[in-house]
């Protein structure tokens, strides 16, 4: 009896063993699991305080208001691209670019966009391009936040400054738009008035944007020196300003020589208050802006301008025009068949298309185009 009772004892011994061995199981697995809940639930802040150590940035901390921007807490956002391997021509910003952008920010306008921000990594391109798109900034009426990536410069410093915000992600540079041409600098008489016009224009955008006004001039014009000073107004000067004054206060830093051109990294950039702050990429952009956009839309090139924006190219153009008029010689000298007729219409509409397209030509050239056809038809008749 006494041998039964003990292997019962030690039957529910196991069996109390087993079921504690169990129970302890079950509430590790639901400690791991809670605490793999609240790693996931921390990874995002993590995640945000590993950009905020490498940037300075933290929510809202850009004050978009200081610049006169005001925005949703849930803005629609557009990204508009301008770099050289998505939306550039020939790795460079041209008429075709202007075009490009200035078609968006009308429809960011037209659709009721919050905020436009333009992604800029560029060497640069076409001054004249440049004025073209920092006119369609102007008159649209969404803020337009440049955010340089990589690098900004020549054009791409020039289009930043046009911009209500200039954000800079770390490591990247601006600057350096002093004017060239495809062959090297300009004689000297068309040098002083290229860097008269282009310290006009930087100066007129510094002054609309609130940018400090001799570091943007340090950027396009080499004849002068860009000086930091302990003046109690004026911190920035160039080495004109500092000639004029009676009183001279003390130079802290020299931020460019003449015959140089000024480049600022992300860093310098933000110290001399031409950046408002440096973030990672365009999330880390909104996070510094205050904002959790409702949509952001990247406004890429259609399929139908990367064709236009192809056979854009000078020679495509040359050759539908000499096709056009093989054809309409052809038709003339044997008519009848109508063949000819179809392709000269086929290729000059084309042709007309892309020039349009390009804002390269508009209704007055094609109805100067159409009468001295026309009159050219009549000749060969009579």
């Amino acid at each position: 009896m006494s041998r039964c009772i003990s292997k019962g004892s030690l039957c529910c011994r196991l069996a109390q063993l087993l079921c504690a061995m169990l129970l302890t199981c079950v509430a590790a697995a639901e400690e791991t699991s809670s605490s793999d809940e609240k790693k996931a639930e921390a990874a995002p802040d993590l995640a945000t305080q590993i950009r905020t150590q490498q940037t300075g940035l933290a929510r809202g901390s850009l004050n978009p208001s200081r610049r006169g921007i005001m925005l949703p807490s849930s803005p629609k956002v557009m990204v508009i691209p301008v770099n050289d391997s998505e939306s550039t021509k020939y790795g460079m910003i041209d008429d075709w670019q202007a075009q490009f952008i200035a078609r968006r920010l009308q429809r960011a306008q037209d659709e009721k966009f919050d905020l436009v921000i333009l992604h800029i990594t560029t060497n640069g391109g076409s001054v004249a391009a440049c004025e073209l798109i920092n006119r369609a900034i102007a008159r649209c009426s969404v803020p337009v936040v440049s955010f340089v990536e990589g690098k900004a410069f020549s054009g791409g410093a020039i289009i930043s400054l046009g911009s209500k915000m200039i954000v800079m992600a770390p490591g990247s540079q601006i600057g350096g738009a002093k004017v060239v041409t495809l062959f090297g600098d300009l004689p000297e008489g068309q040098r002083q008035k290229a860097d008269s016009m282009l310290r006009a224009e930087v100066t007129n955008l510094s002054e609309a944007n609130n940018y400090p006004i001799p570091i943007a001039v340090g950027m396009v014009n080499s004849d002068i020196e860009v000086l930091e000073t302990n003046h109690p107004t004026i911190r920035f000067m160039t080495s004109d300003t500092f000639d004029e004054l009676k009183v001279k206060p003390e130079v802290t830093h020299k931020w460019k020589g003449k015959s140089q051109i000024l480049t600022l990294t992300s860093k310098e950039s933000v110290d001399v208050g031409l950046a408002s702050g440096m973030a990672a990429d365009i999330d880390d952009l909104l996070l510094g802006l205050g904002v959790t956009p409702a949509s952001v839309e990247r406004a890429s090139v259609s399929p139908a301008e990367r064709l236009a924006r192809f056979v854009s190219h000078p020679i495509w153009g040359v050759l539908l025009v000499i096709v056009g008029l093989v054809a309409l010689a052809w038709e003339m000298l044997s008519p009848g068949h109508g063949v000819g007729y179809l392709v000269f219409a086929f290729s000059l509409g084309v042709f007309f298309w892309l020039q349009v397209f390009s804002d390269n030509a508009g209704i007055m050239e094609i109805l100067l185009f159409g009468a001295g056809m026309s009159l050219g038809d009549l000749m060969f008749s009579t």
